[in-house]
């Protein structure tokens, strides 16, 4: 439908929350859960600064170019498991502590689906949502617990493997794409 849309058309954002709170019985959800979304679709989100774009933000409602459940695939041949999660982890997250991935051999294709790829000022993002519960405070979701739900969840290699999968997706479609000039990063959202 998308976000816009969704906004200009409050009835039936209601009705689709409606439609599937009614099939698990969550009925007293509906209004809350409808207000969150409206709210949600017009929330102002940070984008991280750069040196040619200072900061920043969007909302989902306004985004002019976006795709949702963008499915990817990468091909993967010979690769170490253990050799990728040990460059990965020396150069994402601060080489933070986290659990290693299992020895393995990839061979074959690796498919998935991003959440949302969307470009805003020239540049694409990808936005990943997280629903982990992290504690009960609003502090639980602060920087650190939310470094550490990434490092615990191999998130940084998720992240990368979009990356990935994205830049190749707009070096086909962008003129004259740059990847320091066009990729925006990777936004992980926790709407808890």
């Amino acid at each position: 439908t998308g976000f816009a849309a969704l906004v200009a058309q409050p009835d039936a954002l209601r009705d689709t929350i409606a439609r599937r709170c009614a099939r698990r019985g969550w009925d007293a959800w509906i209004e809350p859960l409808t207000r969150w979304a409206k709210d949600f679709l017009v929330t102002d989100f940070a984008l991280p600064s750069t040196a040619k774009q200072g900061a920043t933000s969007f909302r989902l409602a306004t985004l002019a170019e976006a795709i949702p459940e963008m499915e990817f695939w990468i091909a993967a041949s010979d690769v170490d498991a253990t050799e990728l999660d040990r460059v990965v982890r020396a150069h994402t997250l601060d080489a933070a502590e986290r659990p290693a991935l299992a020895p393995a051999m990839l061979n074959g294709m690796l498919k998935g689906f991003i959440d949302l790829v969307f470009e805003h000022g020239g540049r694409y993002y990808v936005l990943d949502w997280k629903s982990n519960h992290l504690g009960y405070a609003p502090s639980d979701y602060g920087p650190a617990g939310l470094q550490a739900a990434m490092a615990e969840h191999s998130y940084h290699l998720q992240y990368l493997l979009y990356a990935l999968a994205v830049d190749r997706y707009l070096r086909h479609r962008v003129p004259g794409y740059r990847h320091d000039t066009h990729f925006g990063g990777v936004l992980y959202l926790f709407v808890r």
